[in-house]
């Protein structure tokens, strides 16, 4: 692989993207394959130049780390990559996660800043399976968030710290509800 080619295809067949793959790498444009279906945190650390990022589809494992450095990251409000939101920064009381989304990352909503503090409702899309580690963690003004049925994994942490929630209904789908999920929800 060159180092510094203004845009690469990672070759197809690769199936996990591993930590630290592209570190330093100055590529502006990456095109991951359908095939990929992991990616592991720092994947692209200190990769300053990376601007854009195509495919993705099947990603299903994504650490929150993978992208933080890039110019991707930092300058896109709302992040997709294949089925899964990695980032949703939004100024908006009510948040509707689009349809079509099956994962929402790690940290999705909560490494936005000062963004999202105003977030009250948010409604999830029926194509939803996974909730992420720390998804929705210290978003204090979240009062209510209904979970589709399909629903089966809310990650550790997911929302934490979220003291305004009054009522969490699960679905009959779910199947596991991570470590200190809902840790700190006095108002539950």
């Amino acid at each position: 692989m060159q180092k510094n080619k203004e845009a690469y295809t990672i070759p197809d067949g690769v199936t996990t993207i591993c930590f630290y793959a592209f570190k330093f790498n100055n590529n502006n444009e990456i095109t991951i394959p359908d095939s990929v279906t992991t990616v592991e945190g720092s994947a692209f650390k200190y990769c300053s130049s990376l601007k854009t990022v195509h495919g993705g589809k099947n990603i299903v494992n994504y650490e929150s780390s993978s992208f933080d450095d890039t110019e991707w990251y930092k300058n896109s409000p709302v992040l997709v990559l294949g089925t899964t939101l990695l980032r949703f920064d939004s100024m908006d009381e009510n948040v509707v996660v689009p349809e079509g989304i099956e994962v929402i990352g790690p940290k999705a909503f909560s490494s936005s800043g000062g963004k999202n503090v105003i977030m009250e409702t948010v409604t999830l899309p029926s194509s939803l399976r996974e909730i992420g580690e720390s998804a929705f963690s210290y978003k204090k003004n979240l009062k209510a968030i209904s979970f589709p049925e399909g629903l089966q994994t809310i990650g550790k942490g997911a929302f934490r710290g979220c003291q305004s929630l009054t009522e969490v209904v699960f679905p009959e789908s779910i199947s596991e509800i991570g470590v200190e999920a809902f840790q700190g929800c006095s108002s539950v």
